[in-house]
């Protein structure tokens, strides 16, 4: 994620996103990527048709990065895309488009580093490890992500539960030699008294 990291940043310290930057970011990936809307060059359609098209050329092109407001944000991604993405983060609506429009900027500057857009083999390997490498639409990525989310929660939880058997693996030994030793010393106290 180092070729992200200013974007992961900049996210984290001005919404306090926390890890949910990185799956804010894995989403906004899937969709840039996602090969049943076009891949990245439908993507960046759906930013003119909205409207944002000297917005998007800044991003390519080598010079400062023009922001967009979270109305533009809304009608390049749609709000049905962004309330997905909300759901699947565990982000609330609004953070989620404000976090989108923050993010965007730097994303899409960082995959076109030579100011043109990549081809699918260059955003692949761009993208590699960071989104699923399918056919998959948007949709089933950021549910994987959604998913993923309550799977590393889940397996947070088995863990603290295996170790809280390891304790009890260790009572279960430990608990009958005290009662052994009490027994032997309770034995010679008992023997010497009589």
């Amino acid at each position: 994620m180092a070729m992200f990291d200013s974007a992961l940043k900049d996210a984290r310290a001005r919404f306090d996103l926390g890890a949910k930057a990185d799956r804010l970011l894995a989403a906004l990936l899937a969709l840039m990527t996602d090969k049943n809307r076009g891949g990245f060059a439908g993507f960046l359609d759906r930013c003119s048709a909205a409207g944002i098209v000297d917005e998007t050329s800044s991003w390519i092109s080598s010079g400062a990065n023009a922001s967009i407001s979270n109305q533009q944000t809304e009608a390049a991604l749609g709000p049905v895309t962004l309330d997905d993405i909300s759901k699947q983060t565990g982000l609330d609506y609004q953070t989620t488009v404000s976090a989108c429009a923050l993010m965007l900027p730097h994303v899409v500057n960082e995959l076109t580093p030579d100011g043109a857009a990549p081809s699918d083999e260059e955003l692949r390997a761009k993208t590699y490890g960071l989104v699923p490498q399918t056919d998959e639409s948007a949709t089933e990525i950021f549910d994987r992500i959604g998913t993923a989310a309550v799977g590393t929660i889940e397996e947070k939880e088995e863990n603290t539960m295996e170790e809280f058997d390891d304790k009890d693996d260790k009572l279960r030994w430990l608990l009958p030699l005290i009662i052994l030793v009490l027994l032997v010393i309770f034995g010679f106290w008992f023997c010497g008294k009589h």
